[in-house]
Order: C-alpha cells, then sequence, then structure tokens
C-alpha cells in the first residue's frame, strides 16, 4: 500500500493482509499505552483534587459550626454571668443591709441591757438581771444549775424592789 512500515501477508489470523513492522508496531503500543496511561493519570489527579477540595470545604464547614458553637457558648457564659453578677450585687445589697440593722440593733440593745436606759427600765424592770440569768443558764450545762445561783438571788432582789416600787 503506501505505508513504508506496512507490509501485506497472506497467513494473517486477522484477514486484513497488512502487518506494522515491530518497530512501528512497539511505538503505536508505546504512544496507545502513554495515551491510556496519561489519561488514567489524569483521572487519578482530577479524583485527588477533588478529594482534596471535598475535604478543604468539610474542614470550613467544620470551622464554622465550631466558631457558632463557641459563639452560642460565650453567648450563653455572659448571660449566665450577668445573673451571677446580678446575684452577686443583690447579695452584698442583702448583706450591708444586714450589717446596718445589726449595728443599729446592737446599740438599741447596749443602751438597753449595758447602759440601763431608764425609759426601758420602767417598762420592763430587771433586764439587766434577767439578761445575766438567761445567758448564764444557756452556757452552763443543765447539770450544774447551781452556778447561777447568785444572779437567780439578785434577779429575785430585783423583782422584789420592783413590787415594793410599784
Amino acid at each position: 500500500m503506501g505505508n513504508r512500515g506496512s507490509k501485506t501477508t497472506a497467513d494473517e489470523s486477522s484477514g486484513s493482509g497488512t502487518s506494522l513492522s515491530p518497530g512501528l508496531q512497539s511505538k503505536v503500543v508505546e504512544d496507545f499505552q502513554s495515551t491510556v496511561l496519561k489519561e488514567e493519570w489524569e483521572k487519578r489527579q482530577k479524583y485527588l483534587l477533588a478529594r482534596g477540595n471535598e475535604r478543604k470545604i468539610n474542614e470550613l464547614q467544620r470551622q464554622e459550626h465550631l466558631e457558632q458553637q463557641m459563639e452560642a457558648f460565650q453567648e450563653q457564659n455572659a448571660k449566665v454571668q450577668e445573673q451571677l453578677d446580678a446575684q452577686m450585687d443583690t447579695s452584698k445589697a442583702r448583706f450591708a443591709d444586714m450589717i446596718v440593722e445589726m449595728q443599729h440593733d446592737a446599740k438599741r440593745l447596749e443602751d438597753t441591757y449595758v447602759h440601763g436606759s431608764n425609759k426601758n427600765q420602767k417598762q420592763q424592770p430587771c433586764t439587766f438581771e434577767r439578761a445575766n440569768l438567761t445567758v448564764c443558764l444557756k452556757n452552763t450545762e443543765s447539770s450544774s444549775p447551781s452556778a447561777c445561783d447568785e444572779l437567780m438571788e439578785a434577779m429575785d432582789r430585783c423583782v422584789k424592789r420592783s413590787l415594793v416600787v410599784h
């Protein structure tokens, strides 16, 4: 035919009657294998690039999700902190009010029991003796009430004086 590397033979099983020279045949096979190999390589590269892009997209989505969770947690944390701060302020205010109230009560009790305010003495006779006796009885054991005998005698004298005066 017009090809330099091709010959016609009668004994080929394909029946075409043409064959390629061994050098040309190996070149065609190499080119074919090279083309197939190149196509397979390109497919593999596209596949790897696609998987890499998928991983990047998944990583970005996961990171975005984590950031959203972190923001939600920070918002919740801020709310809880505000509530705790409000509770602390309320507790501090109540504590300060209680201190003032206790100081006032302590001053009033001191005036009543220690300094013996005349106004309270007229209304409640023997408050000093009664307070001392109460403290003594609370602090002593029930098995030895005789520890408060002197205070009981003082209370008794005070009651008798009060009855005589009224």
